[in-house]
């Protein structure tokens, strides 16, 4: 199931801040609201920045504990 949430994590034309996105991913799409049990959650992730990479990972991590399941595709 896809939630349109608006969660823009920049500006158009700015520079992309992936582990901004995936921390509102888990707040606003993955924290309980519409949560299927039955069903793994996934998040793909396509971004052309690895910027500040510790970060992201970090948030990627918090929610592969939670049990969604990341995927990053990027350049």
């Amino acid at each position: 199931m896809f939630h349109n949430n608006n969660c823009h994590s920049r500006v158009h034309g700015g520079d992309p801040e992936p582990s901004i996105a995936l921390a509102k991913a888990h707040h606003r799409i993955f924290n309980g609201r519409g949560e299927d049990d039955h069903r793994p959650n996934y998040l793909i992730m396509v971004t052309k920045s690895m910027r500040n990479e510790e970060a992201i990972l970090t948030e990627a991590n918090r929610l592969k504990v939670h049990g969604t399941r990341v995927l990053g595709v990027g350049k």
